[in-house]
């Protein structure tokens, strides 16, 4: 007996309750996996049919895991049956995110290297989520 259906996970429980309760209305902001990522949420991620909910900022450490670089091996890997994920870096660095009643702002802050001091700051990019509007934007 499949027991999905009478026992769903804990991720599909909570995406179901956002779909009922908070769909594109829904922002996760997380981290730290040593890389940023920014993804679309959904219902399903084994059906291609299945709507966007919400939104997921992964954020990456200021100083962990050497200098980084632009791409991610993994990313490259994964990212053809992953169409829900829009962007990838694994730059060290951090997030900033503005936020008023119908707009969430994500800024992805890298740097460069972290071997040597004075490592200049620069915006890697940015991602805007508009209430009630399905997906992410790139900015």
């Amino acid at each position: 007996m499949d027991h999905s259906s009478v026992y769903p996970s804990p991720p599909d429980r909570l995406m179901d309750t956002i779909a009922q309760r908070a769909a594109n209305r829904t922002v996760v902001l997380t981290g730290d996996i040593h890389s940023n990522w920014v993804n679309e949420l959904k219902t399903r991620y084994d059906r291609t049919d299945a709507p966007v909910i919400g939104a997921e900022f992964v954020g990456t450490s200021i100083t962990s895991g050497g200098d980084g670089r632009d791409t991610s091996d993994y990313y490259d890997r994964a990212k053809g049956d992953n169409p829900q994920c829009k962007w990838n870096n694994a730059r060290r660095g951090y997030v900033t995110c503005s936020v008023n009643g119908d707009e969430w702002k994500t800024s992805y802050r890298t740097i460069p290297f972290i071997s040597k001091p004075d490592a200049p700051v620069s915006t890697a990019s940015e991602w805007l989520v508009r209430r009630g509007k399905p997906g992410v934007e790139k900015v």
